[in-house]
């Protein structure tokens, strides 16, 4: 457990290119993080974007890999992130966010917004009229 007493792990979602960097630089970073964790935290380190499946799925275009790229040979094209709509980008972020979230919290969190933008119209309509 950390000093917080949060004991949840930390969960990191990766949105990089599907390229032979690309693919090296998740594998890095999540290497990265680890050292610089306390032993006592849990890493769970997601790439949410861009993969194969992704690229099939979405048909997004590919270009043939850089010949001179020694790097991950396994991997035979790129597909730059930026080539993925952003509104799906998004929906994928939201939905692993959400799902971390505990039950009902965002159903709450929304009940609670809209009473508070109500309250602040309401405070306009009146501060407006004393004007």
């Amino acid at each position: 457990m950390n000093n917080s007493g949060d004991d949840r792990p930390v969960h990191v979602f990766y949105i990089g290119d599907y390229d032979a960097a690309g693919v090296l630089i998740d594998v890095s970073l999540q290497r990265e993080l680890r050292l610089h964790l306390r032993s006592d935290i849990e890493l769970i380190f997601e790439r949410i974007g861009i993969n194969a499946e992704q690229i099939e799925d979405y048909d997004l275009p590919m270009k043939p890999r850089k010949e001179s790229d020694h790097r991950s040979r396994q991997i035979e094209f790129s597909v730059e992130a930026e080539s993925m709509p952003a509104k799906i980008l998004r929906s994928i972020l939201r939905d692993k966010v959400e799902a971390l979230l505990p039950a009902n919290a965002l159903a709450v969190a929304k009940v609670a917004e809209q009473s508070e933008r109500e309250h602040l119209t309401r405070m306009a309509a009146m501060l407006k009229g004393a004007i």
